[in-house]
This record gives C-alpha cells, structure tokens and sequence, in this order.
C-alpha cells in the first residue's frame, strides 16, 4: 500500500556553484540549516543564526519580528592569488534559481557538488571542505614540496577566540562553535600513522605546529573537525505547504524556505521576519522517491508562500501563492506586471510577516523548472489570497488556502479570497464588486498567464473562503469553502438555501464554464461551526464535499459513518438542490479531528481523504481553532499500514462508493513529533495515490517513516523540514514473498502470494512456463538467475491490473561465473558482476569498491587478475577474471618560469595527439609542442589521446616575470680559519658561484666553504631575464696561542701551567687543576698526564694546545731490623738506599738519625721511618713497626688505709689490648670490674670499704700477636 516516503533534505552537503545568482565575490555556498558558508579562492564566511529562537519563531512558539545572528570571515594570510579550485562529485540534481525581476539573474541547472578542493593555496599545500557523517570538515593537504608554517588563519568578526583542551574556541553572539583538536597524519609504508598535530593562536592568527616533527618527504594531511555547539544540518530549513504529482507519478512539492543572503559585515546582526527571508522553495522528486531531480528557488525581495500545485497537459507546473516581493519574478507579457499595496498583517508565527500586505501570485515553469513560462500578480489595493477571518481561519495553516486546477482547454482556474474592493474582474462577473471584508474568487487565467478570461467576486455581507474549485465534464465550475454571510447569493433551490446557524457554515455554487453565470449555491452545515475545504465531481457529475463541522452532521443513505464526528463527506445532484448522501468519519466526539489536506472521488465512486490532527492545529496564537484536535480513535482497517498514533500524525482513508464501507484506513508519522501542513493543498491522482506535502520531523527529529533508497532518510533541520510522501490507497498492490531466494536442483520452488484488491491472478516463472493458481509451486529443469512476474488484475476493470517481480536462483555445484571484462584506462573503473550465488567474497580486496558484493568496482592501476568466490546454500565455487588495463604512459614538462613576451616550447609526451586549451599566444594546439608567448602567468591544459584510445588530463603551469633579478645574499661576513660556511643567495632561478676551487656545491641557491684565508666569493643570479653578479668577502681569523713547555715534577708535587694569547682558556682534565678557567693553573696529576687547552679569542675563534706533565724516578729506600722485642731490649734498625741524603725519625729516641743504621731501646711499640732524597728533591720513605712483648704485674694485697702508701689494688700492664679485670669476694660476687689496664680498686663496693679478705680476681686481654691470654689470682685487702 506505501509508495514511497521522503524527507526534502539531502543528507550530504550540497556545494552549490554560482552561476550569476548571487553576488560575483562568492564561488560557492553551502547551505546550512540557520545559515549558509560562502567560499572565496582567499576567504570563507560564515552566517549563522540562532537556531532556538528560529526553530520556536517558525511554528508558533515566539512572536518575533527578528532572529539574532552573526557573520564572521576566515582569511587565507598570504595565500596565493592563483590557487584554483578542483571540482569535487557532482550531484544528480540541479538547482533554478528564478529570484527577482530581472530576468538576467535568473540561473537555471545551477550545480552542486558534494566538496570545495582548492589546488595551491599555498605553495604544495591544498585544501578541501567538506562533510562526513553529519560533521563540517576541512583538510589541508601537504605535499612534500609544501610547508605548513605557511597555513595562516586570521579570524575576523568573532566575539572572541581562545584555545581550550586543545580545541579552538570560537565564541559568536549565537553560540560557541568548535573546531576539534586537528588530527594529521601521514601514509608510511602504506598505514596511516597520526603525527601528534596542535594548534597555534597568536592576535586571532591560526597555525598549526608539530611537537614532535614529521617527514617532510611525504604528504602530511591535517584534519580538524568543525563541529557546531548550536547548529546542526546542511541544507536551509523548508516547510511542507503543498503537492502535486506530474504525467508520469513524479511528485512536486512546494514549502518555503528559509535565507537571509551573504552578510555584507561580520559580527552580531538581525535577520528581520518582515523583510525577505522567504522564498517558495519547489522541489521535483523521481516517482520512486530516490532522486532529487530539480530544486527551484522562487521569489523576490519580499516574502513569499505557495498555496496550491498543478501539472498541466504538457507537464508544465503551475504554482499559485502569495507574495510581498514588488520584485517577484514577473513575465513580460504578464496579466498584471506590479503588485498593489495592501495591508500589513503579521505571520510570525509562520516564520515571516506581510508587513505591506500581499498580492496572488500565478506562475508557470517549464518542465525542467528551469524556466518561467509565464507569470503574473493578481490584486488589488486589499489583502488577496490569504484567508484572515477569524473565525474562518479554522485550523492551522488555514490562512493559506486555494486551489488551482487546470481548465478543459489548457486555461488555469483559481479559487482564493480576497479582501480588496478594486480586485480584477470581468466585465461578465456574476459579482463585481466585495459585498464583506473578504469574498472568495472563482478566476480563469490564459494558459500563458497574459490575460485574465474571467474573474468574480462570491459572497454576502460577512467573510468567504475560496478554498477549492473543480470541474464537471461540461467544464461547469464548483467553488466550494466557508462563509459568514446569512446572505451568500444563489442558494434559492439549493440543498440548503439559508444559513444553518452556527459561527461558519460551508457553502458550494455552480457556475457556467465561462463563469458569466451563477448557476446555483448552496449552503452546507448544521446549527455550529461548518466549512467545505474541498469538492469533487464524478462521471455522473454528481457533486462531492469534505468538511468540517462542530455540529451533528446528518447521516444519510450512507452504510458507514461514524455518527457524531467532526469531518463529513457530503454528495449532491448537479443542481445542487438535493442531498444523494451523507456521512461522517472521525473519532464521534463531536468535535474536528483533522484539516483536511486532499479529496477524491474516483472514476469508480471511491472516496479518498487525506488530512492531519494534533496539538498543533488548536494554536490560538495562530487563529486556530480546532483545540481538540487529534488523531487518536480514529478509525482505522486490520490491514493498516500504521497501526499506532501519538496523536499528532497523518490519516489516509477510502470509503467504498456512496459510503458502503470503510475500505482502508491508516495513520502516517512518527512517534515523536508533530506532522502537520503549513496549509495548501495536496493531491490524489485519479487511481488514488496521494502526494502529500507534510511539515515533518518537529523538534529536529528524525522520526517520520521513510522508505529505504529515498532521497534523504534523516531530518537534518534543526526544527521542521519539507516531508513528502506518495501513498498508493486505491490499486491493486501484488505482493510475492519465497520461503527463500534460492533453489537447489531439482527442488521444488513455493510461491507465496501476498497480494491486495485483485481477484486474477497471472504468474510467469521466467522459464518459459506459467499458472493462473493462486499460490503455484514449480520445478525448473535447469540453474539460471529467473524473473518471477505476478500479474494480479480486477475482473470488475475497476481497478487497473499491476505488476511485481522477484529474482530467484536455481543453483547447482561449480555455478559462480564472471562476465567478461574489456581492457580500461587507467584510472578509470571496470564493473564486476558475479553469478552462482548468494554471497560474494572477491580477492584482491584493496582495489576493489564492495568486495563482498555481487557487483563491485574495481580499480586497477594494472593488469590485474581478481578471483570471486561464489556461496549459497548449495555450496561454493570460485571463478577467476582478468581486468586488462592499458599500460599508458604520458607526462608533461614540468611547470616552468620564462620572462615575459619570450617563446616557450610546451612539451607533452606519451601520447598520440594532443589538444592544447589554446589562447592568442598559442601556436599549433594540437602539435606534442605547441608553442607559447604569454604575457603573464598562465596555465595551460592538455588533453592527451593515447594509441589505446585513453585520454588524459594534465596541466602545465608558466609563471613569468619581467624584469632581471633582484640579488639578496649572506651579507660580508667572518669565519674561524678551520671553520665552515653556508653562503645563501635569492632572487633567481640558477645560480653559479666562483671561485669553484674553493667552494662546494657550486649551482645551488647556497654553497659551501671553508678558506683558509680572507676571500671574495662571487655568484651569478639568473632567471630567465638575464643574469646579475654579486659576492661576498668571507675574513677569516686565526689564534695564536702560547703554553708552556712540557715539565717533570716528583710524584705528589704541583706543576704550574700557563697558557696565553686568547680572551678565554678551558683546560682539561680538570679533575686535577686548581683552575681550570684561567691562563695560570696549578696541576698535581696522579700519574703522567696530558692537559689541554682551549683558548677562545674575543671574536669566538679558538685553537687547543697541550702540555705533558711527566714523573721524576723516586729513590729505593728499605728498612730491616726486628719486629718483636722485649721491653728495653736493645736493637740494631738498617736502612738502604740509592740516595746520598737520608734521616731517621720516630716518637722513640735514636741513638743516631742520620746514619744508615742506629740503636734504639724501645719501651713500647713504636714505629721508625728512614727517608731518602735524591739530587732532584724527591723523596721516598720505608718504616718498620717494632712491638714489644706484652708484660703483666698483679700485686698479691694492698692498705687502703689512705695513708698514701699502697693504698689502690694497681695492675702494671705492657703492650696488653682487650683488658678486662674483674674482682670477686669470697661468695662470688661481683664487686668490681674495668676494661682500661691503667685503672685501680680501692678497695670500696658501692661507695663503702670492704672488709679485711682475700679476694679473687680474673684478668683476660690480647698481647700484640693478638693471642688471648687468662689469669686468676688472690689480693688480700690488709687495714
């Protein structure tokens, strides 16, 4: 039952090229959804608004007469004026742009591509904008023969600007937008390796700097991301008004769309609703809703609102709205060329206001819609097209109701309203004068929209509507819509011929087809509120309305209704005067439910309806009035398409002839927002499929159904966007489903047939073979791809017969083929396309678009052989093909400089003829080598055809100059002798420096030299003017330092050093210098030592000396004698020598210190030293300890009477270590100890004297050998 369903918004970015639309600054525009980017070759600005005020202000939730926004540019600082740009993918579709009165201005096809590439921005850097998964994007692109440092950003027209967390903060009065952390990154053996990348502010000047490096031998790319706190979206907001389908089920919708153009200043401005914010916006989607084919902008200066579509005979689209513009695109030959003022009067809430009032608006485009065929104002002083009694003024979007039909013999007819008392009429109008603040019109217009053939006021004392106009089949007019007026002319003999009470009632009148003549009315109501919005005829030219009403509708000769309910279905005889039925359909609460959106009555009597509900139709604010509307209860069929409703949704219906039945009935939306129509009107065809226009997605949501493969699946508006949907409610709808896709011989196969509203049934199995049953089985005899067509028709011919099909495969083992594939070019791209299976695998992958597709791209740079395996449920196979690719090679010259006005040669190669893009200077385009004289530079553009057939695209780039060079070089400078210098000149192209014996690197822009003495280096700077001469003098300055000479000293001694001829001086090793910075140090090496030094002038230059510091031989000295004596033994000590000075030292006495040999008496251990000197004052010295044998005396009592004789237990103890003494009475105990062998008892424990015993006491310690000795012995203690 559902045909398609899309959302009017691309999801990608659409980069739309200026064609002279806009001012002659801008290259492109990408359209945002609260705002747009214009990029120039140097410079992109940015237009934002604020996007919480623009989503409420659209839909009723703020009055606001403005919305704040703000501008801001980014310049390219220093970028180079002849970068160009590289288109990116162009898009299917196309843009009109048909805005203003000057014909001129109008651009029709107008490109868009999915990317802007800038070739050069700077010098081997590139850059490109674009959009991925939703994010704004740009990269720049670094070639190797680029530098990033070169990048330089400066912002203008920010609030402020700041880096935080290593994101770029850009504050707006709008909001903040963000430019993530860039991420760079480079190919290094074929993996994307990320080069840690960050930003650099300096005064609102961007660069990018990186930390760490990276090779700049291959391309770096640097990537930020662009990310809009506030703004989401890529494309500008529209509106859902009106539809219409086309000769061949296409469908067009017609919306508003939001633009403020490009911002002449940068910082905070307003976008004011009253001026010219709103365009028509009408928009030509395929019949299956999967491409975009055309995109018209259509409008002036002022604002604008389509009310009604219509395709003629010749598929030409007729549009009838409403304007302000008093520049809105007019034809020449137009019936009315200028708008007439009218009253101001306030939409806010719709998005826009007519501050001067508004004027009808007709035209017609071609079938491109790249054109207008015809165009005209219609009005008068007054308000015209716009419905603004209150009380008329019934459901949301009310105020922009009419209808606009085609005639029998290609004229145009229109029902609207009118408030102006001059409005057009002619002079056999029933009615030619405005009986009530507004009357309807019934118009008829020339097919070219010249002339106007009739025109009419309808009305009384009160207000009208005009909301629709149909035709009988004798081209009789019926005007049905809503009237106050108890006084509505014509109604005599009517159904109703007086008003029926109530705030409103709707009213129907005939008129003769060439509208001379009121023929009948009728009022059609109850006691309340009622009103027509549309009216239909049949084949018997019976009459149709669909209403609404507050009232109980009577229900009459009608099987199904819904007693008590807001929207009636009424049908008269011709006349008008006689009721043939009526019913009601809706929730029975007698209440409105719906705005009705489109009516039909079918060639067959069926009755179809289309209409929304919700919350957003009892909008006071908005003059709404229908507070309770909803779509919950509503009726609905088992085999609904929706089952479910928020309440606030879509409500298709199909009532059998004369109301027999409820056939089919739906909800259609989301589950979230709020569907709606910003009034207008949509269409049924006469096989009953609505084209429905829908303002979907409330909120930014994406929850309005949409079908898969449809132009745009997603709502990327910040509020509400232009939805569409095309739903088949009156045919047959065949339907064949397979327990699988697949067989396996011999099985049988089982159709399944699924299909709606048909009765016969026609099945063709693709073999040959066929059957009329209603759910077949068959065998096929052998494997193959088949096409199963399903034929399901209405034996009654009602209904038209339809048509599916499926694609089933009968498998076997060893099936997977490959289709032959002819050699390409290179770069270009070979179709792949597998049979044999279910799922595909193909090998090699890397060059290959959907590896695990049956079809696939490949794009081999050569010859290359691909392998495909082939599974299904049968098994696998592989197959193998070969994409032969012509091995072409061709290259150009590379991109050269000349002076001006001199001939260049350009040289392509490779190929087999070549077209040069000429220019007045070029001689033989087609020659390999063609000849140039520009004047300035240029680049030129070669096609080359190879001997294969292949073509190719390439470039070369003269850049010319006009004068000699200018020289610029290292200034005269001076060097070390030793040292080496880069000399650097500018100005040229070549460059030869001389004299070539002492320098390296002789053609270069610098050279290398490292002269021993003062010299003038010369260079000669060319271009392709002529050469100039230049040099330099290099002075080169040498030290001349001194040192001292090497020297020996005595191991131990100090060296003196010096060093002169230098303003600076280190000297080394200084581990054993005094000072190692000054001229003069003191050195005392441990072993024979080299020192350096390094002595530095005042001008830097230096030169490193050294010193040797050797070692006299010391003299050989010995001493003998013995080791162990005992106490005041005399002993004989023996020095030897090879010196003639020698002495003996010791604490202990010498008999003789300058001999070589003396007799000492040693008491105790003591050491003797004998010392050399030789003649150069080195000495040297030997020792030899001598102990004496330890020796312990213990006296057997003592008096500790204190008469001073023997009054201390003393120990006499020689040479003894370790000592310890302990003494004990006669029960053991304890009563004194001592470790120094010197001390004494006297003869006390604790303080007091012992008594007259003997006493024990124990002596321990170590004599010089280290031998441990014991004693044990008895002191008597006598007083």
């Amino acid at each position: 039952m559902i045909g398609i369903s899309i959302c009017a918004q691309e999801s990608s970015a659409n980069f739309i090229h200026n064609d002279g639309q806009w001012d002659n600054q801008i290259d492109f525009k990408l359209p945002l959804n609260t705002g747009d980017i214009y990029f120039e070759k140097t410079q992109i600005t940015y237009s934002i608004y604020d996007k919480s005020l623009y989503g409420k202000a659209k839909h009723g939730e703020y009055e606001l007469d403005y919305v704040p926004a703000h501008a801001y540019r980014v310049m390219f600082i220093h970028s180079n004026q002849q970068a160009r740009y590289v288109l990116g993918r162009k898009k299917n579709h196309h843009y009109n742009f048909l805005n203003g009165n000057d014909a001129n201005k109008w651009k029709s096809k107008v490109k868009a591509y999915d990317r802007v590439y800038v070739k050069d921005i700077y010098t081997g850097v590139d850059y490109t904008f674009y959009e991925y998964y939703g994010q704004t994007k740009y990269d720049f692109i670094v070639h190797p023969e680029g530098n990033p440092s070169d990048i330089q950003l400066s912002y203008e027209g920010l609030d402020g600007l700041k880096i935080k967390k290593g994101h770029l903060v850009l504050e707006t009065s709008v909001g903040e937008i963000i430019e993530q952390s860039p991420y760079a990154y480079q190919f290094i053996d074929g993996k994307e390796v990320q080069i840690p990348c960050d930003y650099n502010l300096n005064n609102n000047v961007l660069s990018f700097v990186f930390p760490e490096g990276y090779d700049p031998s291959l391309e770096l790319t640097i990537d930020p991301v662009l990310t809009f706190a506030t703004y989401t979206g890529s494309s500008a907001d529209n509106f859902g008004c009106t539809a219409t389908d086309d000769l061949n089920g296409n469908m067009l919708v017609g919306g508003t769309v939001f633009g403020a153009g490009y911002p002449t200043s940068t910082g905070a401005y307003q976008v004011s609703f009253s001026g010219g914010n709103i365009d028509m916006g009408i928009t030509k989607y395929t019949a299956d809703g999967t491409s975009l084919v055309y995109s018209t902008y259509l409008g002036g200066t002022g604002n604008e609102i389509p009310h009604s579509l219509v395709v003629n005979q010749n598929d030409e689209l007729i549009i009838l709205g409403t304007s302000n513009s008093t520049d809105y695109p007019i034809s020449a030959t137009a019936f009315q060329s200028t708008m007439n003022s009218g009253t101001g009067t306030t939409w806010g809430g719709y998005g826009f206001n007519y501050n001067a009032g508004c004027d009808i608006v007709v035209t017609k485009l071609n079938v491109s819609g790249t054109g207008i065929i015809g165009s005209t104002y219609l009005g008068g002083t007054g308000n015209d097209g716009l419905n603004e009694g209150s009380l008329l003024h019934y459901n949301y979007g009310d105020a922009f109701r009419g209808e606009i039909i085609n005639g029998l013999n290609g004229e145009i007819i229109i029902a609207s309203t009118t408030s102006s008392p001059d409005f057009p009429v002619t002079s056999n109008a029933p009615q030619s004068s405005l009986n009530g603040p507004s009357d309807a019109i019934l118009v008829q217009l020339s097919s070219d929209l010249s002339s106007l053939l009739f025109a009419t006021y309808i009305g009384g004392s009160d207000r009208e509507t005009g909301n629709s106009v149909q035709l009988n089949s004798t081209g009789e007019m019926y005007l049905a819509g809503g009237t106050l007026s108890a006084d509505f002319p014509g109604t005599t003999g009517g159904f109703h011929s007086s008003y029926q009470g109530g705030t409103a009632d709707g009213y129907v009148a005939r008129f003769s087809a060439n509208g001379s003549n009121l023929l009948n009315a009728s009022y059609i109501g109850t006691s309340n509120y009622d009103q027509n919005y549309f009216v239909q005829t049949d084949l018997d030219d019976d009459v149709y309305m669909i209403g609404q009403t507050d009232g109980n509708y009577p229900i009459f000769n009608a099987a199904y209704s819904n007693p008590n309910s807001g929207q009636y279905i009424q049908k008269l005889t011709p006349d008008l005067s006689t009721s043939l039925l009526s019913t009601t359909i809706g929730r029975g609460n007698g209440t409105v439910d719906i705005a009705v959106n489109a009516f039909l009555v079918s060639d067959c009597d069926f009755i179809y309806l289309s209409g929304w509900g919700g919350s957003l139709n009892g909008y006071t604010s908005l003059g709404a009035h229908a507070t309770s509307s909803t779509t919950l209860g509503m009726p609905i069929t088992a085999d609904a398409f929706q089952w479910t409703t928020d309440g606030s949704d879509f409500y298709l219906a199909v009532l059998a002839p004369d109301a027999s039945s409820l056939l089919y009935a739906t909800f259609f939306g989301g589950g979230t927002s709020h569907e709606h129509a910003d009034g207008g009107t949509s269409r049924f065809d006469k096989s009953g499929t609505v084209y429905q226009a829908v303002c979907a997605g409330c909120g930014g949501n994406s929850d309005f159904p949409t079908t898969a493969g449809a132009w745009s699946n997603t709502n990327n508006a910040l509020n509400c966007n232009l939805g569409a949907f095309k739903f088949d409610l009156g045919s047959i709808t065949p339907s064949i489903s397979v327990p699988q896709p697949y067989v396996c011989l011999p099985s049988a196969y089982q159709f399944n047939n699924n299909s709606s509203g048909g009765n016969e049934y026609h099945w063709y199995f693709g073999d040959g073979d066929s059957s009329s049953l209603f759910e077949p089985a068959h065998t096929y005899q052998d494997t193959g791809h088949y096409e199963v067509t399903l034929i399901v028709a209405d034996s009654t011919g009602c209904l038209q017969s339809d048509t599916t099909a499926l694609f089933i495969d009968v498998f076997a083992l060893g099936n997977a083929s490959v289709s032959f594939i002819d050699t390409i070019c290179r770069g270009d791209s070979a179709v792949l396309t597998s049979t044999g299976g279910v799922t595909y695998q193909w090998f090699p992958p890397s060059s290959l678009s959907s590896p695990n597709s049956q079809t696939t791209y490949a794009f081999p740079s050569t010859t290359t052989q691909y392998m495909v395996i082939a599974t299904d449920s049968c098994g696998l196979d592989t197959a193998l093909i070969t994409v032969p690719v012509f091995s072409d090679n061709y290259s150009v010259m590379d991109d050269t400089l000349i002076c001006s006005g001199f001939p260049l040669t350009l040289e392509a190669y490779g190929g087999s003829s070549y077209n040069w893009q000429s220019d007045p200077s070029m001689q033989n385009p087609g020659s390999q080598t063609p000849t140039v004289t520009p004047n300035n530079s240029t680049m030129y553009y070669v096609e080359i055809t190879m001997a294969s057939g292949c073509i190719y695209n390439d470039s070369v780039f003269v850049e010319t100059i006009n004068s000699l060079p200018v020289p610029s070089m290292t200034n005269d400078t001076t060097i070390c002798l030793g040292d080496q210098i880069t000399l650097s000149a500018q100005g040229g192209t070549t460059y030869i420096w001389s004299p070539t014996n002492l320098l390296t690197n002789i053609n270069g822009a610098s050279a290398q030299t490292n002269i021993q003495s003062t010299s003038q280096i010369f260079v000669e700077i060319s271009n392709p003017c002529g050469t100039v001469l230049d040099s330099v003098i290099v002075e080169v300055i040498e030290v001349f330092p001194e040192i001292v000479d090497d020297t020996i000293i005595c191991p131990g001694d100090l060296a003196t050093l010096w060093a002169s001829g230098g303003s600076s001086y280190s000297w080394t090793p200084v581990e054993t210098l005094s000072s190692p910075n000054n001229d003069t140090t003191l050195a005392q090496p441990v072993d024979p030592t080299t020192y350096q030094v390094l002595v530095e002038n005042t001008l830097g230059c230096s030169k490193t000396l050294d010193v040797f510091v050797n070692f006299h031989l010391i003299p050989i000295v010995q001493v003998s004698g013995p080791s162990f004596v005992l106490a005041g033994q005399e002993i004989e000590l023996i020095g030897t020598t090879n010196a003639t000075n020698y002495y003996w030292e010791s604490d202990d006495s010498l008999l003789c210190t300058g001999c070589y040999s003396t007799l000492v008496i040693p008491d105790e251990s003591s050491y003797y030293y004998f010392t050399a000197i030789d003649t150069n004052g080195c000495k040297n010295t030997d020792s030899l300890e001598v102990l004496v044998e330890s020796s312990l005396f213990v006296p057997n009592s003592f008096t500790p009477d204190g008469n001073g004789t023997n009054d201390y237990f003393r120990i006499e103890a020689r040479e003894v270590h370790d000592f310890q003494l302990y003494i004990f009475n006669r029960w053991g105990q304890l009563i004194y100890e001592s470790t120094d062998p010197n001390d004494f008892w006297d003869g006390t424990y604790k303080g007091k004297p012992v008594q007259v015993d003997a006493y024990v006491w124990k002596i321990d310690y170590l004599d010089n050998q280290e031998f441990r000795h014991e004693f044990i012995g008895h002191v008597s203690v006598i007083r």
